[in-house]
């Protein structure tokens, strides 16, 4: 999915079903088979991504493309795990996966710490 997606109104996750969910067409039992989610927590992503955005995302041509694989990993929340791909996989600084997600630089800092912590990297 490209990064290009990510909005500043929806979380990580909400960005990601919402994007399963209305440019592929994907039943919510299928979004949560490939996210390692329920399909009730699917579904509830889902409406409330609609209350917050009910809009369809804007998807504009991107640099930088993430896996829907990579959010099956439940040890890391949606923002950490995004986070880590494109700081590990790009070597991208803070700054830039800040714009590239809508986030502020700090938190982005602050994820990408939590997440080290997590697995003892730090």
């Amino acid at each position: 999915m490209p990064v290009s997606v990510f909005t500043d109104t929806l979380s990580v996750l909400e960005t990601v079903v919402k994007y399963l969910k209305e440019t592929h067409g994907l039943t919510y039992h299928a979004i949560g088979g490939l996210i390692g989610r329920d399909e009730r927590n699917v579904w509830h992503t889902y409406h409330v991504a609609q209350k917050k955005h009910p809009s369809r995302l804007d998807i504009r041509e991107s640099s930088y493309f993430l896996p829907v694989s990579l959010f099956r990993n439940d040890k890391y929340s949606a923002l950490e795990t995004v986070t880590r791909y494109l700081k590990d996989r790009f070597g991208l600084p803070y700054r830039d996966i800040a714009t590239l997600l809508k986030r502020d630089q700090r938190t982005i800092w602050t994820v990408h710490h939590r997440s080290q912590e997590k697995d003892g990297t730090q």
